[in-house]
């Protein structure tokens, strides 16, 4: 069910994006070959994904992290909370995984 409404989501985003709309990006991003020690965000005293160089505090649902690859993917953001912004606890981006670019191994 769940990956139904991921769908649906995605798919909405894609193709009717307005003002009154979710606004939506597709990046292209690289996740490093390690988590690393991480503070702040959500959840502090975790191990975060490295994406583009920088801490990742999120998740990319649909994306099963495996460390000793240097991962290209295709994701799609969205800001699902509106003008409002999110609630404290909640992030203001949500990442769903379109498709795995590469998956290089590290030497």
């Amino acid at each position: 069910m769940k990956v139904v409404v991921v769908i649906i989501l995605l798919t909405l985003g894609l193709t009717a994006c307005s003002d009154a709309d979710v606004p939506a990006v597709v990046l292209e991003v690289e996740i490093g070959p390690e988590l690393r020690d991480c503070t702040g965000g959500l959840i502090p005293n975790r191990k975060c994904m490295v994406m583009d160089g920088d801490l990742f505090h999120d998740s990319i649902e649909g994306f099963s992290y495996d460390e000793g690859y240097i991962w290209t993917l295709k994701v799609h953001r969205i800001e699902p909370w509106g003008e409002d912004g999110p609630p404290p606890e909640e992030s203001v981006y949500a990442y769903y995984l379109l498709n795995v670019v590469s998956k290089e191994p590290v030497r």
